[in-house]
């Protein structure tokens, strides 16, 4: 099929949400044990160049939980500040681990509505999530989970050496309105 694009810029507000991931203390040596023990079926070749997960992690309750609470904190972002109200489901859910001086290239996660990163385990030295497009740039925090829309472009910077990273990550649909 032949079509041409028009790149348009914007100048407009951007919520993140910020939230807790659910019982992050029972579940953070659960998803860096899994995490660890997963064979990287990735090999590198995604937009991330560190250790991954496959894709759908939902069968770990420790991941489902997380993937949950996104979709609900969508749903509820949508219910209280949009016309268009929404529930959410879990398109992707996946872990990864960066060590050292690995990163994540400059990405988007369309045609995902939202998506976001729970930051299980991210010492001081953890690289950033930064925003270019919008100049932001979010320190990971231990515990905390943020959404954002998905169309907004991002990297992971490298870590400081010796620093692992753990994360989980999610990308959610609208399934239905409400």
């Amino acid at each position: 099929m032949k079509f041409d694009t028009i790149g348009i810029k914007t100048k407009h507000d951007i919520d993140v949400i910020v939230s807790s991931i659910p019982h992050y203390n029972l579940n953070k040596s659960k998803i860096i044990q899994i995490i660890d023990n997963e064979v990287d079926p990735h090999g590198k070749k995604t937009n991330l160049k560190c250790h991954m997960t496959k894709w759908d992690m939902s069968l770990h309750p420790s991941f489902a939980n997380i993937g949950d609470k996104a979709c609900e904190l969508a749903t509820s972002y949508t219910l209280l500040k949009k016309d268009h109200k929404r529930q959410f489901s879990i398109g992707a859910l996946w872990g990864a681990r960066y060590t050292g001086d690995e990163y994540a290239k400059e990405h988007d996660h369309y045609p995902a509505l939202w998506s976001g990163v729970a930051f299980v385990d991210c010492p001081e030295g953890s690289g950033a999530l930064v925003f270019p497009t919008c100049d932001y740039r979010h320190v990971p925090k231990n515990g905390e989970m943020i959404l954002v829309p998905s169309y907004l472009r991002h990297y992971v910077e490298p870590s400081a050496i010796g620093v692992r990273r753990y994360i989980v990550a999610y990308n959610i649909a609208a399934t239905k309105y409400l």
